[in-house]
């Protein structure tokens, strides 16, 4: 038995007034309907309008159409190129229009893998094994961003209880209709998602996923205490924060101060290092000058040392002792014996 997985994506469009001949007194809502394939893409596109009005009256409803089709009674409707002409009783009146060409405003992709394999959904009718199914969402049609922009999606996912077990579906709210399993999704605008679902099937088969699109609206009763409370210290919070500002902006400028100052005494230190290095150079020279000093007096000191030797010699052997009766003397003239004990 092969199996056939469709999408089903419906969009509420709300539309409160229409032209026509006379005051405006009918009310138009317009639901449109669209076919996809099992892989996501565009297979059919149909649009119920539904007029409502207190007296019976003719209207004008713009819209082009390959065909259109009144589903409340046999009256005739008049298609133009851009436009239909019909009458509306006292009541309510759909008729169904099938427009000549159409775009979504999301794009929508759906793959499946089995057992790790790829796999067609054709294919997949009666099937067991672990079952993968990927499902994507992102923007469509540029002409139709209004609507990707403020319309949120729910989709929903019907699984058989009794063919699947083991259901992971991240981000899904899951919950138990019979015995079925009912996966839904929220995807708030102007929001592209990815979700995966996994299961173990045995002789598989699935329902159709339904996604319908509406304009996003929340009736939620929030406790604000404990906000306006987180408020107010965050307000404190910042009242702190602005007057650290200023104290940082101060203590800023003193540094600022005090870097100048600091600027300052490094110049005067480097001018100092520099008139340093100057006098050592001095001091350098200086060295220099008083060693070639020394050497010319270590010259002369030696001339004069070798001077005196020399006239030591000279002098030698001429001495005369300046005691006649010494005990001791070096002198050559002394030959005798002292008389008495005297030091030279």
């Amino acid at each position: 038995m092969k199996k056939w997985i469709a999408t089903l994506l419906t969009v509420y469009l709300m539309i409160g007034g229409l032209l026509a001949p006379a005051a405006m007194a009918a009310e138009k809502n317009e639901i449109v309907y669209v076919n996809l394939r099992s892989g996501g893409d565009l297979d059919a596109v149909y649009i119920v309008n539904r007029f409502e009005s207190s007296n019976a009256e003719m209207i004008v409803d713009y819209g082009s159409y390959d065909k259109v089709t009144n589903l409340s009674d046999t009256s005739p409707l008049e298609r133009n190129i851009d436009s239909v002409r019909l009458t509306v009783p006292a009541g309510t009146l759909f008729y169904q229009g099938d427009p000549i060409s159409a775009a979504l405003p999301w794009c929508f992709q759906v793959r499946y893998a089995l057992n790790g394999a790829p796999a067609r959904a054709e294919d997949l009718s009666g099937c067991s094994g672990a079952l993968e199914m990927q499902i994507t969402i992102g923007k469509g049609s540029e002409d139709l961003s209004g609507f990707y922009e403020h319309y949120a999606l729910n989709m929903t996912v019907t699984l058989d209880g009794e063919r699947c077990s083991k259901i992971t579906a991240e981000g899904a709210t899951i919950a138990n209709s019979g015995t079925d399993r009912l996966l839904t999704y929220v995807i708030l605008p102007s929001t592209d998602v990815a979700y995966t679902v996994t299961a173990e099937v045995t002789d598989f088969s699935m329902a159709d996923i339904s996604i319908n699109g509406v304009p996003l609206g929340m009736d939620v009763n929030i406790d604000t205490s404990e906000i306006d409370e987180k408020l107010g210290e965050l307000h404190s919070g910042v009242s702190q924060l602005s007057s650290s500002s200023y104290q940082l902006a101060n203590g800023a400028s003193s540094l600022k101060g005090g870097a100048s100052e600091l600027q300052g005494g490094a110049m005067t230190l480097a001018e100092g290092a520099d008139s340093l290095v100057s006098g050592a150079a001095q001091f350098s020279a200086g060295l220099d000058e008083a060693k070639a000093g020394s050497a010319e007096l270590a010259a002369a000191s030696a001339q004069i040392v070798s001077a005196a030797d020399s006239f030591s010699e000279k002098t030698e052997g001429t001495r005369k002792c300046p005691f006649r009766n010494c005990e001791r003397c070096a002198t050559p003239c002394c030959k005798r014996r002292p008389v008495r004990k005297a030091r030279c």
